[in-house]
Protein backbone atom coordinates (compact mmCIF):
# COMPACT_ATOMS: atom_id res chain seq x y z
CA UNK A 1 0.00 0.00 0.00
CA UNK A 2 1.41 3.34 -0.99
CA UNK A 3 1.63 6.22 1.46
CA UNK A 4 -0.39 9.34 0.67
CA UNK A 5 1.60 12.36 -0.26
CA UNK A 6 2.16 14.91 2.42
CA UNK A 7 -0.81 17.30 2.78
CA UNK A 8 -3.15 15.03 0.84
CA UNK A 9 -5.86 12.86 2.38
CA UNK A 10 -6.52 9.40 1.09
CA UNK A 11 -9.62 10.66 -0.71
CA UNK A 12 -7.47 12.97 -2.71
CA UNK A 13 -8.52 16.26 -1.08
CA UNK A 14 -5.74 18.46 0.28
CA UNK A 15 -5.66 19.11 4.04
CA UNK A 16 -6.30 22.72 5.07
CA UNK A 17 -3.20 24.66 5.92
CA UNK A 18 -2.60 25.70 9.50
CA UNK A 19 -3.18 29.33 8.52
CA UNK A 20 -6.58 28.54 6.97
CA UNK A 21 -7.57 26.54 10.05
CA UNK A 22 -6.62 29.46 12.34
CA UNK A 23 -8.61 31.88 10.18
CA UNK A 24 -11.68 29.64 10.33
CA UNK A 25 -11.35 29.23 14.11
CA UNK A 26 -10.94 33.00 14.58
CA UNK A 27 -13.97 33.78 12.41
CA UNK A 28 -16.04 31.25 14.34
CA UNK A 29 -14.95 32.73 17.69
CA UNK A 30 -15.77 36.28 16.53
CA UNK A 31 -19.16 35.12 15.29
CA UNK A 32 -19.97 33.42 18.59
CA UNK A 33 -18.94 36.49 20.60
CA UNK A 34 -21.08 38.74 18.38
CA UNK A 35 -24.04 36.38 18.67
CA UNK A 36 -23.69 36.28 22.47
CA UNK A 37 -23.57 40.08 22.53
CA UNK A 38 -26.75 40.36 20.47
CA UNK A 39 -28.50 37.82 22.67
CA UNK A 40 -27.52 39.77 25.77
CA UNK A 41 -28.85 43.01 24.25
CA UNK A 42 -32.15 41.38 23.44
CA UNK A 43 -32.69 40.11 26.96
CA UNK A 44 -31.43 43.07 28.95
CA UNK A 45 -34.02 44.81 31.08
CA UNK A 46 -34.91 48.38 30.16
CA UNK A 47 -35.47 49.35 33.75
CA UNK A 48 -32.39 50.19 35.80
CA UNK A 49 -33.89 49.06 39.06
CA UNK A 50 -37.02 47.39 40.43
CA UNK A 51 -38.02 47.16 44.09
CA UNK A 52 -41.10 46.82 46.31
CA UNK A 53 -42.68 49.99 47.67
CA UNK A 54 -42.49 53.60 46.56
CA UNK A 55 -39.38 55.56 45.57
CA UNK A 56 -37.55 57.35 48.37
CA UNK A 57 -39.29 60.60 49.18
CA UNK A 58 -42.65 59.63 47.67
CA UNK A 59 -45.48 59.27 50.16
CA UNK A 60 -48.26 56.84 49.30
CA UNK A 61 -51.27 58.25 51.10
CA UNK A 62 -54.66 56.57 51.60
CA UNK A 63 -55.89 57.86 48.22
CA UNK A 64 -53.01 56.17 46.40
CA UNK A 65 -53.53 52.91 48.29
CA UNK A 66 -57.30 52.92 47.69
CA UNK A 67 -57.10 53.80 44.00
CA UNK A 68 -54.10 51.63 43.08
CA UNK A 69 -53.51 53.82 40.02
CA UNK A 70 -49.96 54.00 38.67
CA UNK A 71 -47.83 56.91 39.87
CA UNK A 72 -44.51 58.37 38.78
CA UNK A 73 -41.93 60.81 40.10
CA UNK A 74 -38.64 62.32 38.96
CA UNK A 75 -35.52 60.88 40.59
CA UNK A 76 -31.91 62.10 40.68
CA UNK A 77 -32.77 65.65 39.54
CA UNK A 78 -34.68 64.40 36.50
CA UNK A 79 -32.08 61.89 35.27
CA UNK A 80 -34.31 58.93 36.17
CA UNK A 81 -38.02 58.29 36.57
CA UNK A 82 -39.61 56.14 39.28
CA UNK A 83 -42.81 54.44 38.07
CA UNK A 84 -45.04 52.88 40.72
CA UNK A 85 -47.35 50.05 39.67
CA UNK A 86 -49.54 47.84 41.83
CA UNK A 87 -49.79 44.08 41.96
CA UNK A 88 -48.55 40.86 43.45
CA UNK A 89 -44.98 40.47 44.70
CA UNK A 90 -44.74 37.17 42.83
CA UNK A 91 -45.83 38.58 39.43
CA UNK A 92 -43.31 41.31 38.73
CA UNK A 93 -43.70 43.74 35.85
CA UNK A 94 -40.81 44.61 33.56
CA UNK A 95 -40.34 47.33 30.97
CA UNK A 96 -40.39 45.97 27.41
CA UNK A 97 -40.30 49.25 25.47
CA UNK A 98 -39.96 53.00 25.94
CA UNK A 99 -41.02 55.49 23.27
CA UNK A 100 -40.85 59.28 23.28
CA UNK A 101 -43.68 61.32 21.75
CA UNK A 102 -44.16 65.01 21.16
CA UNK A 103 -45.05 67.53 23.89
CA UNK A 104 -42.84 65.87 26.50
CA UNK A 105 -44.72 62.58 26.43
CA UNK A 106 -43.45 59.11 27.13
CA UNK A 107 -45.04 55.69 26.60
CA UNK A 108 -43.71 52.79 28.65
CA UNK A 109 -44.87 49.26 27.83
CA UNK A 110 -44.91 46.78 30.71
CA UNK A 111 -45.18 43.02 30.83
CA UNK A 112 -45.75 40.77 33.84
CA UNK A 113 -43.03 38.17 34.22
CA UNK A 114 -44.86 35.21 35.68
CA UNK A 115 -46.03 31.75 34.89
CA UNK A 116 -48.95 30.49 36.90
CA UNK A 117 -50.84 31.96 39.83
CA UNK A 118 -49.81 35.12 41.66
CA UNK A 119 -49.84 35.56 45.44
CA UNK A 120 -52.58 37.73 46.96
CA UNK A 121 -50.27 40.35 48.49
CA UNK A 122 -51.33 43.38 46.47
CA UNK A 123 -48.90 46.27 46.87
CA UNK A 124 -46.80 48.94 45.16
CA UNK A 125 -43.67 48.19 43.13
CA UNK A 126 -41.26 50.77 41.70
CA UNK A 127 -39.57 50.46 38.32
CA UNK A 128 -36.78 52.96 37.71
CA UNK A 129 -35.89 53.96 34.15
CA UNK A 130 -33.37 56.38 32.71
CA UNK A 131 -35.09 59.45 31.29
CA UNK A 132 -34.63 59.56 27.49
CA UNK A 133 -32.66 62.57 26.17
CA UNK A 134 -35.68 64.22 24.48
CA UNK A 135 -37.64 64.40 27.74
CA UNK A 136 -37.28 67.66 29.69
CA UNK A 137 -37.80 67.35 33.47
CA UNK A 138 -38.29 71.13 33.60
CA UNK A 139 -41.68 70.54 31.89
CA UNK A 140 -44.64 68.39 32.92
CA UNK A 141 -44.27 64.82 31.66
CA UNK A 142 -47.25 63.04 30.11
CA UNK A 143 -46.64 59.34 30.85
CA UNK A 144 -48.72 56.49 29.44
CA UNK A 145 -48.23 52.96 30.71
CA UNK A 146 -49.23 50.12 28.39
CA UNK A 147 -51.22 47.92 28.65
CA UNK A 148 -52.65 49.74 31.71
CA UNK A 149 -53.52 52.77 29.59
CA UNK A 150 -53.96 55.17 32.50
CA UNK A 151 -52.28 58.53 31.80
CA UNK A 152 -49.97 59.77 34.54
CA UNK A 153 -49.00 63.43 34.82
CA UNK A 154 -45.56 63.96 36.35
CA UNK A 155 -45.20 67.61 37.42
CA UNK A 156 -42.12 69.50 36.27
CA UNK A 157 -39.19 69.78 38.64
Amino acid sequence: MSRPRRGVRRLGRPLPSARAARRAATALAIGLVALAGLAACGTAALEEESYPGAPRGMELGPDALAGSEPLATWLDDGARLGIVTWGSSSCLPSVTSISVGGDNSLTVTLRDEHAGACTEDFGPRTLVIEVPPLIDPAEDLHLTLRPIGTPVLVPAL
